[in-house]
């Protein structure tokens, strides 16, 4: 059925999706079946099945229920459709419902004659001592007793009565003879328990309520009936009577007599089959995949084999929200189930997660999925209407942060809590090694020590979660993160926020089970290294039943100093190679930091102490804001001082060498991948001592022709000197200087070769002194340039380092690149157009070295692009035209030098940038337009910009005129470059069992994958980084 929404009460329309996800997904029944109490069972039965009476799901909803009661109960058998449960309530109903008519057509007339009769059937001596000859009255009693039992079961019985019975009533018992029979029980008592007790029996014991006669009953003959539906059951379950009725035991003797009538009886109601008939026989998506429980031999099957069969009952499949006729639905109904729903929803998701964990009916990600699915229904909804939020949740009126949060808040940190000590509980129990095989979050093998505790070091790696469907798989990603962070988050002090700013810390900690609300209690069985203490799982820094804290080997002992409490941890999130675009829905990054913001607890958050954002992209500029608005809670971001706070936690990084600052005794302890470490270009703080024995900040830089000498203030290249040029190096080892000699290297005509660089001679000289400190070159006379060309002969440079390890590093680095410059067939300098507009372009030099990409305007460094990080260089052609996307990146911060950017500034010899009305889109369009087959796209990874240019010079410029030839040459030594850097990588890498080669991608941009990347040296080593 369908309705038309603009005729529904606007507060009964909020309700669609949340109907359609209890009647589409069967575990929620179950749910509900397991945990709901006994006040609220009657209610509930009522409201699920006119849900699903709405849907035409009823068939589904009942089998369903069904199913569990007798999975739950099968050890009981006797207890099955007995008890006061979800299951036997909504098959009361159910069945009274469908079978009206037939009870109506089949016992009403005998309930008259009964009634009308008015004589006692009672069989009791002690109800009929007075009589004048009680034996004769009692032997007259058991024989009418006897009688009327024998007209009623003869006329449930009979032939035509079984074939009038309604379909319905058939399919759900053969149901239940297909669920028993794969169990093994006793299949006509269970049948007995569904037809008798729950359908014939109720309406003998009470016609006048099902108003199937029309006589006023009298108390004689309401004995009566209650008699007869004593034998009838008993015989049903086929058990005699025995102590606890004695008066019954002489129709003991009847019961004999019709025993084998019944069961086949009771056989014969299941032997039905409707050629219309839909998910009669429950089949699986395992193994046994559209087979019938009747045609498997159970003897050959586990008990979870046989409960994987729980896996198909997702009967009911997707309902659309917009099937529901809910113009039948009282707003007040529907307000209170809401209600119901959101009190036990952390006993719910507990539910989810033992039953598909313990039974594994899903994998551990469908599992997640669902009690996500749940939190996204109560954060839609909100708080029910009439809830009484001081009886169900647990506020700290003395921590201000959480006094600040509101009900719905409260609830979900209580679910997510449920969730955590599931997850830590069961862990041992599940299969990760899906997640845990893409190294995208695990624990580092350091504990950083901090002036005020010590930490723990997690490590994110966003590039990694591209390999990963997050939006699919995120109950898998969830899964693998709170297991990694449990020694941060199993045992948490209760800390109290004061008004005035000062932390107190109260003696307990927050976590594992304990008693829920609706009465329910669990325990946690998991087994950490650490003392364990028990716990409320609920609202952060609430406590319904604090449990003594025991200590190890003392169970009295409630000293609070031997609790060894979950330390605080750093969370490095590595955004190399990261581009976070406008549109977080469709970033990896941006939906998993919204997904898993509104997740973790303010108790949780708390244990975060410091936040590092590391090699942030040009595009993650507003990271701090996205991680900022998802993971600090609404009100309590509210506050200035707060929002202050929490910012001061979290820490831009461009270089991981700078993690020294914040705890690291050395950068070997960082354990991210040596790509990302490769995504920062590699230069030397170095001092430099002059002639005159002037110290001057320098940074060195290493091409694979020659030295660079750099200025960090003014990222002006003071001098280049090639490294065939060096004819010595001595490192004292009394001090921390390096000493070079160079040799100008001189071809047959007698001239020095001069560096590798375009314009050579805007640079200074070996021995020169700075360029502020030296006259215009200009100026200089004749014989003085004369002097330094022979004073240029033999040069000696003095440099001196801050470490004897960067000493080290410095000349292995020298040695290496001077080797890897033997292998090196391409120029190293360029000079080209770069393209702003389709009128706009500017020159620019580029200069290659051993491990990046300089762009130089005039002798300063502008953008520096590490070879690691280069998503592509390419000719444009016709066929990709539609898929560029933007101009150029000269309008965003570059990495620089030094690991700081290299700014933004105009360059003085570019022409200006007129502001322009149209897209980035558009331009990259004009700029099409006017392409010439030599043009060039050039993109890195971590950005959304492509920077367009044409190759108009190559080195000294040898090669000239052919701009196309010259961009031939570019695109061969970049790639040359980035196929070196790549090769580092892999060696660097070997340690790294897991090192990704979606990083080293083909000359095309397409990834390859490495198939024995799972193994090989250095496995045991990552282990320790899970």
């Amino acid at each position: 059925m369908s309705s038309t929404t603009s005729t529904i009460d606007p507060f009964v329309e909020k309700y669609r999706e949340f109907l359609s996800t209890v009647i589409s997904h069967s575990e929620y029944a179950r749910a509900l079946s397991e945990i709901t109490s006994s006040s609220d069972i009657d209610f509930l039965a009522k409201v699920l099945l006119d849900i699903a009476n709405t849907t035409n799901k009823s068939q589904q909803l009942i089998k369903e229920l069904i199913h569990f009661e007798i999975s739950k109960y099968q050890h009981m058998p006797t207890t099955i459709f007995r008890s006061n449960s979800l299951a036997s309530k909504a098959l009361g109903l159910y069945v009274r419902d469908v079978g009206y008519q037939y009870l109506k057509s089949t016992i009403g007339i005998l309930c008259d004659e009964l009634i009308v009769e008015n004589k006692s059937l009672e069989i009791d001596p002690k109800q009929i001592e007075d009589e004048k000859e009680p034996e004769l009255t009692l032997q007259k009693n058991i024989e009418k007793l006897t009688e009327w039992s024998s007209k009623f079961l003869e006329t449930i019985m009979s032939p035509e009565v079984i074939a009038k019975m309604p379909k319905e009533l058939r399919l759900i018992a053969k149901y239940i003879g297909q669920v028993s029979d794969s169990l093994q029980l006793d299949t006509p008592v269970l049948i007995g328990g569904y037809i008798m007790l729950r359908f014939f029996n109720p309406a003998i014991a009470t016609p006048d309520a099902l108003n199937l006669t029309t006589k006023k009953k009298t108390k004689l003959s309401q004995r009566n009936f209650i008699l007869i539906t004593k034998v009838i059951q008993n015989l049903a379950n086929n058990v005699l009577f025995g102590n606890k009725e004695k008066f019954m035991i002489c129709m003991n003797d009847f019961l004999t007599q019709k025993k084998d009538i019944m069961r086949e009886y009771l056989m014969s109601i299941i032997d039905y089959t409707d050629p219309l008939e839909n998910n009669s026989v429950l089949t699986s998506n395992n193994d046994y995949t559209n087979m019938s429980l009747s045609n498997i031999s159970t003897g050959n099957m586990t008990l979870t084999q046989l409960l994987a069969y729980e896996k198909k009952l997702e009967l009911y499949g997707k309902v659309d929200p917009q099937s529901f006729d809910l113009s039948n639905f009282d707003k007040k109904e529907l307000d209170k189930f809401y209600k119901l729903f959101f009190e036990y929803s952390h006993s719910i998701v507990e539910f989810f997660l033992e039953e598909g964990i313990t039974k594994q009916l899903k994998p551990i990600g469908k599992i997640l999925s669902s009690c996500l699915h749940l939190i996204d229904l109560i954060d839609k909804l909100g708080e029910p209407i009439n809830f009484n939020a001081n009886h169900h949740l647990h506020r700290d009126t003395t921590d201000e942060e959480e006094s600040l949060l509101d009900n719905v808040t409260l609830q979900l940190e209580k679910i997510f809590n449920k969730i955590c000590n599931q997850i830590w509980k069961h862990s041992h129990k599940i299969d990760g090694s899906n997640m845990e095989s893409k190294f995208f979050f695990y624990k580092g093998s350091n504990t950083i020590i901090n002036t005020e505790e010590k930490l723990s070091v997690y490590y994110l790696i966003s590039s990694r979660l591209k390999e990963i469907d997050v939006e699919k798989d995120f109950g898998d990603v969830l899964f693998h993160i709170i297991k990694v962070l449990r020694p941060s988050l199993e045992f948490l002090k209760t800390t109290i926020v004061s008004s005035t700013g000062n932390n107190t810390t109260a003696g307990t900690a927050t976590t594992a089970n304990n008693t829920n609300n609706t009465g329910t209690t669990t325990s946690n069985n998991s087994t950490p290294s650490t003392p364990t203490a028990s716990v409320n799982s609920g609202a952060s820094g609430s406590t319904d039943n604090l449990s003594a804290i025991s200590g190890s080997g003392n169970n009295n002992n409630t000293d609070n100093e031997s609790i060894e409490y979950s330390k605080k941890f750093m969370l490095i999130i590595d955004l190399s190679f990261i581009s976070l675009t406008e549109d977080q829905s469709k970033n990896v990054l941006g939906y998993f930091l919204t997904k898993l913001g509104k997740l973790f607890t303010l108790n949780q958050q708390r244990q975060l102490y410091q936040l590092i954002l590391l090699h942030p992209g040009p595009t993650l500029s507003n990271i701090q804001t996205l991680i900022f608005k998802n993971f600090l809670k609404l009100k309590v971001g509210s506050i200035q001082k707060k929002q202050k706070d929490y910012l001061k936690k979290i820490i831009l990084l461009d270089d991981y060498s700078k993690l020294i600052n914040y705890g690291f005794k050395k950068e070997s302890e960082v354990t991210i991948p040596e790509v990302s470490k490769l995504n920062v270009a590699k230069h030397y703080k170095i001092i430099k001592v002059n002639p005159k024995g002037k110290h001057q900040e320098r940074l060195l830089k290493i091409t694979m022709m020659s030295l660079l000498n750099i200025d960090p203030k003014s990222r002006a290249i003071k001098n280049e000197r090639l490294l065939s040029e060096i004819e010595e190096i001595s490192a004292p080892p009394s001090n921390l200087e390096i000493l070079m000699r160079f040799r100008p290297i001189t071809v047959k005509g007698g001239d020095p070769i001069i560096p590798f660089f375009p314009e050579n001679d805007h640079l200074d000289n070996d021995n020169e002194e700075d360029q502020d400190d030296l006259k215009s070159t200009s100026s200089t006379s004749g014989n003085d340039k004369k002097k330094e060309k022979k004073k240029s002969k033999v040069g000696l440079r003095r440099y001196i380092v801050n470490t004897e390890n960067e000493r080290e590093l410095l000349l292995e680095d020298i040695f290496e690149t001077v080797v890897r410059s033997q292998h090196c067939t391409t120029f190293q300098s360029f000079n080209i157009l770069r393209f702003k507009s389709a009128s706009k372009k500017t020159k620019r030099l580029i200069k290659l070295t051993s491990d990046s990409i300089l762009e130089v305007s005039g002798r300063t460094i502008k953008y520096e692009y590490p070879f690691i990080g280069v998503e592509y260089c390419r000719f444009v052609t016709e066929d990709n035209e539609k898929a560029m996307v933007s101009v150029s990146t000269d309008d965003v911060v570059g990495t620089g030098v030094n690991g700081v950017d290299i700014g933004c500034k105009k360059d003085d010899d570019s022409e200006s940038v007129s502001s322009f009305s149209t897209t980035p889109e558009q331009k990259n369009k004009d700029i099409l337009k006017e392409k010439q087959k030599d043009m060039i796209a050039f993109k890195m990874k971590n950005e959304d910009h492509e920077l367009l240019l044409v190759v108009s010079a190559v080195g000294d410029a040898t090669i000239d005129n052919d701009t196309f030839v010259c961009g031939q040459e570019f695109v061969r030594a970049i790639e040359e470059g980035m196929k070196r850097c790549k090769e580092i990588a892999i060696q660097r890498s070997l340690s790294e069992q897991d090192f990704a080669l979606q990083y080293l991608a083909t000359d095309n941009g397409s990834t390859t994958s490495n198939s024995t990347a799972s193994t090989g040296p250095g496995i045991d080593m990552w282990q320790q980084y899970q």
